[in-house]
């Protein structure tokens, strides 16, 4: 696992989590090769999106910056699996679309960290798991325990606060975290089968990042 404070390489290779949320997958007789799944923030393709491609049925990719839609185009094109690139506000799409053609078997949010444009994090996509979600899916997105270089009083800290519904979200606890997300999605009318706290990134030796992996089902 990378510590990105010892290593400032940019060309870094960051796919030990995903790949760990792979074999973890794998040995739970997950049949990955059978799913239909969506990147949501898929970037460029580099980091984990051409890893999931190799693995997965078929796959729609969002990416809102046109110039990095172009590298996803270009990077991504030569993988059968990859059925759509979609160039646009994934966030805004799903918390309107209800279609059959946008439900998955397995949903990836490499969410960005911080405030993004209007957004935070994950928490502005979790409400629209029920648009995206087949009756079962795995639901995987990056969950920050403990921010690097946070400012207490900045927008992101309070969004943050008000989201998990505590007065300081410097420092979480994986046990509140997990909690938390399954009253999260109780109340969506989802039951979360399993959850798995995967670790993605270390920062001065302490494990930030992780990615959580979930296993859902729609109960109503």
């Amino acid at each position: 696992m990378i510590d990105i404070f010892y290593n400032k390489d940019k060309n870094i290779d960051r796919t030990f989590g995903i790949k760990k949320v792979i074999n973890y997958l794998k040995g739970k007789n997950v049949r990955l090769q059978d799913m239909k799944a969506v990147d949501t923030f898929a970037g460029d393709g580099t980091f984990c999106s051409h890893l999931l491609a190799t693995e997965v049925k078929n796959m729609d990719c969002f990416e809102l910056d046109y110039n990095i839609f172009e590298q996803l185009t270009h990077n991504l094109s030569k993988f059968k699996s990859v059925k759509h690139f979609y160039n646009c506000d994934s966030i805004s799409f799903f918390s309107t679309s209800n279609s059959d053609l946008f439900k998955y078997d397995f949903i990836f949010l490499d969410n960005p960290q911080g405030m993004y444009g209007q957004y935070f994090e994950y928490f502005n996509m979790l409400s629209n798991i029920k648009n995206m979600s087949n009756k079962k899916s795995i639901l995987i997105h990056n969950l920050n325990v403990k921010p690097y270089k946070y400012d207490k009083l900045s927008s992101w800290a309070n969004e943050r606060n008000l989201f998990y519904g505590i007065d300081d979200c410097s420092d979480l606890d994986l046990e509140f975290m997990k909690e938390f997300h399954i009253s999260f999605f109780e109340k969506l009318g989802i039951e979360v089968k399993s959850l798995e706290f995967i670790p993605r990134e270390k920062y001065k030796g302490n494990i930030y990042l992780y990615h959580a992996v979930y296993e859902l089902e729609l109960v109503n």
